[in-house]
C-alpha cells in the first residue's frame, strides 16, 4: 500500500477516533487486509444473499455475487475504528455483516 494512500486512511481513522494511536493504527489496517484476504466480506455477502433468497442454488448465489463490489477500504477502515473498543473477532464479525448489507 502506497505511503499517499496509507496517510488517507490515518487521517479517516484520526477523524472517527481521535484516540487511535500508531500502533493501533497499524493493527486496524493488518485488520483491514485480513478481511479482504480471508474472505469475510464474501461469506458475509454469500450468507446475507442466502438469507434474502433461500429460494437460489449455490450457482444463483454465485452469480449475485460475482456482481457485487467489495467494500471500499476506506469504508472498512472507519468501520473497525469505530468498533476499537471491540475483540478483534467480534470487530470483523461485526464490519463484515455491515458491509453485507449492500449486497442485497
Amino acid at each position: 500500500m502506497d505511503e499517499h494512500f496509507r496517510n488517507l486512511c490515518r487521517s479517516r481513522v484520526q477523524e472517527v477516533n481521535p484516540e487511535v494511536d500508531e500502533v493501533s493504527f497499524v493493527k486496524i489496517m493488518e485488520e483491514a487486509q485480513d478481511m479482504y484476504q480471508l474472505r469475510f466480506f464474501q461469506d458475509a455477502c454469500r450468507r446475507r444473499i442466502q438469507q434474502k433468497r433461500p429460494d437460489l442454488d449455490e450457482f444463483g448465489a454465485h452469480e449475485i455475487m460475482r456482481f457485487t463490489a467489495l467494500p471500499p477500504i476506506l469504508m472498512v477502515v472507519s468501520a473497525l475504528a469505530q468498533r476499537m473498543h471491540l475483540s478483534v473477532e467480534a470487530r470483523k464479525d461485526q464490519v463484515a455483516a455491515m458491509m453485507a448489507l449492500r449486497c442485497v
